[in-house]
């Protein structure tokens, strides 16, 4: 019957198109893709699983590890197959009896051959090979006996199709340990980055949970670390018994619609918790989760971090005192906060892409008889070094002096100071790590705390730093008023609080660099509608300026993105005003930190001088000066500069595009975006006639190209901003 043969091919047709992109493309966390179809029956049966030979052609392990050997040099000589990729031994299996075989395969040659390694209950397995890092998995089969994805009498699509296209849909490429709060101890669940999505509007940060209830027990699950946010339900449930056919999303039948694959719509939930039936399995996204390792794979995000490139990368913070590094991470639910290395990964491969460095806070709450214990991290480490990944620093801990009130315990600052000493003997004598920075002890407070940083470095700390931390914000986002942004008396409370730290550490290591090892406007996760608007420019500008004048040699701002204090928008992923404040500062600013003499129209200006950085894109050569000078009142103010007479300036003055609390920035006038993606020129406005008048309440940077200054044709250092 002809038109049940076209109605069959064009449900065939239907479904192949739809598994087409993974056949070659790494997509998810493991690629979904179909093996040959079944040679059960057949003689070459041999050939797919060479470990059930069972003496019949007596090849070995070792012998077909150098026939894959041979076939792999083959390959090389033959025109147009040079790179392609050979796939094997295709075990039937690596466990027991079989284990000497695959070892033999290896050592006989096929080490130097295979380009992929394979060996022979579906969506649990999609969750552990993801987990455990395999990159592919090679489902058996399209269609063929009684274990394909679509009928092979009818073609129709079968539950593992639809059950494989969602997971194709929804998950992306970072693996996750998981948190969640059920009622039902018997529950398998696995978390990925959602896979980006136009025809569901998912956006990267978004995450991505599958569950299995394998029992008769109903299951209610809670995530207690998405509060609030929706959630979208893709349930799959049987149309009848568990051995149906058909299956239900949300309760509705899937089918072929003409012939065409309908739309798998989500049931959205507003609430933090979902219940569903015992034997069943479905996937949660969470739109708004949020998740950095899974916002990193936005090339928006991307490019802007390499906007901002030089720079480092600092993981660290409260949550880092709760981490424990698991190499493969796990399926199951459990409350212990897990770093796996696949988000490990994730995160180094984002630095390298982006070209800044890393820098990781270890977990100091780890403890033994009273002493850190070094196990977990060294686990961590010998990981790294394996993966090649390179480490810029590392910190022991995060804000010591407040850990009863963070984590309800306390380490007191000799210890501390003994721990970091014990740690820097452990990383000189642990090979690729002996100059590895140590980085700390990050506090919270340098005026508060004061006694804490002195016993700590007295204690052992002094000879473990290579770089000493403390940590700043200006006021309590919950409390922060508009005018405090502008406040000048604020501005200058950082100058004794730096000069606290210095006093502290001359003592003990008057040579070792001060950092700001965390710090932006207000803490408490920023001031809602003011730290991430151009407002927040001012202090952050002066905080650079008087973070250089006074010596220190590195600051790390909070956050690339999160909370609202961010660079940029953790929604959108748009640049903010202090984004596009910090990408000019590192363009510009390079060298000595010079006194400012300017004549200026208004006394409350604040002006910062340095040498420029040499620059081919703006042609700026040794000698040159770069000023920048922060406007806090409303007054219009004339800048001249009598010291340069009858020398042209280059103005890059930044004002909002609508008041203060704007989340848009001009330069010299220009709205200031993205242009196809990219980060545009940031071309200055040149002028000539010696005097430059800038708007009251602004900020900006002057570049005098041929000043000519002593000190400026030679290199010295400003503040790293990371």
């Amino acid at each position: 019957m002809p038109f049940l043969i076209e109605d069959r091919l064009a449900h065939l047709d239907t479904a192949v198109r739809r598994m087409l992109p993974g056949i070659n493309c790494f997509l998810s966390a493991v690629d979904v893709v179909m093996a040959e179809v079944d040679h059960a029956n057949s003689d070459d049966q041999a050939y797919i699983q060479p470990d059930h030979f069972n003496g019949t052609y007596n090849i070995t392990g070792s012998k077909l590890g150098m026939d894959f050997y041979n076939f792999h040099r083959l390959l090389k000589t033959i025109p147009g197959y040079g790179i392609t990729p050979v796939i094997g031994p295709d075990m039937a299996s690596v466990t027991g009896s079989r284990t000497p075989f695959f070892a033999d395969f290896f050592t006989g040659g096929g080490d130097k051959a295979v380009d992929r390694i394979t060996f022979h209950q579906w969506l649990d397995k999609l969750g552990i090979a993801a987990r455990m890092g395999l990159k592919a998995v090679l489902r058996q089969d399209f269609y063929a006996g009684s274990y394909a994805l679509i009928d092979t009498d009818t073609f129709e699509p079968l539950p593992d199709y639809w059950l494989t296209v969602l997971y194709k849909s929804l998950v992306g490429d970072a693996v996750f340990s998981v948190e969640a709060s059920v009622d039902n101890t018997t529950i398998r669940a696995y978390a990925h980055c959602t896979k980006p999505s136009n025809s569901y509007g998912y956006v990267p940060g978004s995450v991505t949970m599958y569950f299995l209830l394998p029992t008769d027990n109903t299951t209610s699950i809670s995530f207690p670390q998405f509060p609030g946010q929706p959630v979208d339900v893709f349930w799959l449930t049987p149309v009848g018994r568990l051995t149906s056919k058909t299956v239900a999303l949300n309760n509705n039948p899937i089918k072929l619609v003409n012939n065409t694959l309908p739309e798998l719509k989500p049931y959205r939930m507003e609430r933090s918790t979902v219940t569903f039936p015992g034997k069943s399995f479905g996937f949660l996204v969470f739109p708004e989760a949020d998740v950095a390792a899974c916002s990193s794979h936005s090339h928006k995000v991307r490019t802007l971090a390499r906007g901002l490139s030089p720079c480092y990368l600092r993981i660290g913070g409260t949550t880092g005192d709760t981490l424990t590094f698991l190499p493969t991470g796990h399926g199951t639910v459990d409350s212990s906060r897990a770093l796996t290395g696949a988000t490990w990964d994730a995160a180094n491969r984002f630095v390298q892409d982006v070209n800044w460095k890393l820098i990781f806070g270890l977990n100091v709450l780890k403890r033994k008889d009273g002493h850190w214990d070094p196990y977990n991290s060294k686990r961590l480490l010998e990981y790294t070094k394996a993966k090649g990944y390179h480490l810029a620093g590392l910190e022991l801990g995060n804000e010591p002096d407040i850990f009863l009130g963070q984590h309800n315990t306390t380490v007191s600052a000799s210890q501390l100071g003994r721990d970091y000493y014990n740690f820097k003997k452990l990383l000189q004598s642990t090979p690729g790590y002996e100059t590895t920075q140590i980085i700390g002890p990050d506090m919270t407070s340098v005026t508060r705390s004061g006694k804490y940083l002195t016993d700590f470095l007295r204690a052992g700390g002094d000879k473990a730093v290579d770089r000493i931390t403390f940590h700043h914000y200006y006021t309590n986002g919950h409390t922060a008023h508009l005018s405090d942004f502008t406040s000048t008396k604020l501005m200058d409370t950082l100058v004794s609080y730096i000069h606290a730290g210095i006093d502290v550490s001359k003592h003990t290591n008057p040579h070792t660099p001060l950092w700001l090892g965390e710090t932006s406007s207000c803490h408490h996760g920023g001031a809602s509608g003011m730290s991430d608007r151009y407002v927040a420019g001012f202090l952050w500008l002066d905080k650079l300026g008087i973070a250089a004048r006074m010596g220190l040699k590195g600051v790390l701002r909070q956050d690339f993105y999160a909370g609202t204090y961010g660079l940029i928008d953790h929604r959108t992923f748009d640049p903010l005003p202090d984004y596009w404040l910090t990408v000019l500062y590192k363009r510009l600013v390079e060298g000595a930190v010079l006194s400012v003499n300017t004549n200026v129209g208004n006394s409350t200006i604040r002006a910062y001088a340095h040498c420029t950085k040499r620059s081919t894109s703006y042609g700026y050569v040794p000698g040159s000066v770069t000023m920048y000078f922060l406007l806090p009142t409303d007054t219009t103010a004339s800048i001249n500069f009598p010291q340069f007479p009858g020398q042209h300036v280059d103005v890059f003055w930044l004002t909002p595009v609508d008041g203060l609390t704007s989340k848009k920035v001009s330069l010299n006038g220009k709205l200031l975006t993205l242009v196809n993606g990219q980060l545009p020129h940031l071309s200055p406005k040149t002028v000539t006639t010696g005097s430059v008048t800038v708007p009251g309440k602004s900020f900006g940077f002057i570049v005098i190209p041929h000043a000519n200054a002593a000190a400026c044709k030679s290199h010295t250092h400003v503040p790293i901003i990371g």
